[in-house]
């Protein structure tokens, strides 16, 4: 089940919050191929988060990193969730965040407002790319981009 993320409405009026796209996977897609990056978007409906991908995702990563601290440090980053869709073609390209109709392989933390110096990610991958979308939650707990 999903936990609602304190949003205002009257903050982000249930409209796309257009986080950038971004960031092409390294690793092979299943097919052999080279990933390519696929378009991602960050909304707020209801009260819940939801990620979209233009194809069915497959896999969930979601962590907070700490640019404060450098990059060897095992505290810089923490992982806030993870899950996987095994339902073949049942799976959607748009998931909640802490969504029951994926398999969780690491239970949802709740998104707090982020700390200056940090940043929430989610990776979202599908079967033929990836996409990766960087953000933070304000004091008021509206979403923005993520600009150090």
């Amino acid at each position: 089940m999903a936990f609602r993320v304190s949003v205002r409405r009257w903050c982000v009026r249930g409209v796309a919050l257009a986080v950038a796209s971004a960031l092409a996977a390294c690793a092979p897609a299943p097919s052999g191929r080279a990933a390519r990056p696929l378009k991602i978007a960050v909304t707020e409906t209801g009260g819940d988060f939801v990620l979209s991908l233009e194809e069915p995702v497959r896999t969930v990563v979601c962590l907070e990193r700490d640019f404060r601290r450098g990059a060897g440090d095992p505290q810089a980053v923490r992982l806030i969730w993870g899950a996987r869709c095994t339902g073949g073609r049942d799976c959607l390209t748009s998931v909640r965040y802490n969504d029951a109709a994926l398999d969780t392989t690491q239970p949802a933390q709740r998104l707090t407002a982020s700390e200056q110096g940090t940043c929430y990610e989610c990776e979202l991958a599908g079967d033929h790319g990836r996409a990766a979308v960087r953000f933070r939650v304000t004091q008021r707990g509206a979403f923005e981009p993520c600009r150090l």
